[in-house]
């Protein structure tokens, strides 16, 4: 976010690349807010066991695959993956391919499909935690839609 605002400023207000930039740093700061507010969340819920939680949790299995993930939840009996996505309008998710498609006042926009992000990333997450040797539990993972104006 800081270096969106940067560029920004230093931008003039003329420039081609002023709107998609001011788009993107939306997009981010969206993004970073929803993750907030679940993380928020998570910290008010009152779990019976001791539990741990890890936001924006970043493994590397090798020099060239890293998983990053949203929040982590790692409790005595299983962990958590939860991947969050702070968009509001309406939401398809596709299969062929497989994408998001978010319709919001008018125009529709293709993103990478979250349901890959999250199985890419469990995948990269389950085989370092088999390398450091930690013990196995279940993992379970989510995709949370924090916005109050989502329909999917």
């Amino acid at each position: 976010m800081y270096a969106h605002k940067r560029l920004i400023k230093r931008l003039s207000p003329n420039h081609q690349k002023t709107e998609a930039i001011i788009r993107q740093l939306e997009n981010v700061t969206a993004g970073f807010n929803g993750e907030c507010r679940v993380d928020q969340m998570v910290q008010e819920v009152l779990f019976n066991k001791h539990f741990y939680y890890f936001p924006n949790f970043e493994c590397q299995l090798s020099p060239t695959r890293i998983a990053q993930i949203d929040s982590v939840l790692l409790t005595q009996s299983y962990i958590l993956l939860i991947e969050i996505k702070n968009m509001r309008g309406t939401l398809h998710f596709q299969e062929q391919p497989y994408q998001l498609i978010q319709e919001l006042e008018g125009q529709s926009i293709a993103y990478h499909c979250p349901q890959m992000q999250l199985l890419r990333a469990s995948d990269t997450f389950e085989r370092w935690l088999k390398n450091m040797k930690f013990k196995q539990l279940p993992i379970y993972k989510t995709i949370i839609m924090p916005n109050n104006r989502t329909v999917i």
